[in-house]
């Protein structure tokens, strides 16, 4: 497979994101505690605004899929003993609690004022997630052919994430 390149919009985005996690390290009391260089700083910022992000992602897509579960089991009239809906109302609560983290902590990292918009909105990777388990399910063909496909295009590098980080299906 051939490399994909990055379009000018992704490379707009990613210079708008860097220049965000540049301007956050002006903030006061926030410097590394160890040290390093401002190029590395600034990357680590990126990243850890990044990682947040991924964070309020799942919890948020998890809250879809408990609502998608719930609703599952309605359709067939079927429910869970008491025990087992207070433990999974118990989940739920945990899940919504992590949302609400990653949401305190972006608006430290991107400023009250924009914590709602720098927090991607998760249907998109909410349907993503469904579509590759759609798609590949328990198939591990499909699965590796997924991810040779995603490991072909090109990285931010931002996370070193290669082959040998996957489990071979």
């Amino acid at each position: 497979m051939k490399d994909i390149p990055m379009s000018e919009e992704d490379r707009r985005q990613d210079e708008l994101n860097r220049e965000r996690a540049r301007a956050f390290q002006n903030i006061e009391g926030f410097r590394p505690v160890l040290p390093c260089s401002e190029k590395e700083a600034v990357e680590r910022t990126f990243r850890l605004m990044t990682e947040n992000n991924l964070a309020f992602i799942l919890c948020d897509a998890a809250q879809s899929f408990f609502v998608d579960c719930e609703r599952g089991l309605g359709f067939f009239g079927k429910g869970v003993s008491r025990s087992d809906k207070m433990k999974f109302n118990q989940l739920k609560r945990v899940v919504k609690q992590g949302n609400q983290l990653t949401k305190e902590l972006g608006s430290i990292l991107y400023g009250l004022e924009e914590a709602d918009s720098a927090l991607h909105d998760s249907d998109y990777y909410y349907n993503l997630i469904k579509l590759i388990e759609d798609r590949c399910g328990d198939n591990a063909q499909k699965s590796n052919l997924l991810l040779e496909f995603l490991l072909q295009m090109p990285s931010s590098g931002l996370f070193d994430v290669d082959i040998s980080d996957f489990q071979r299906l």
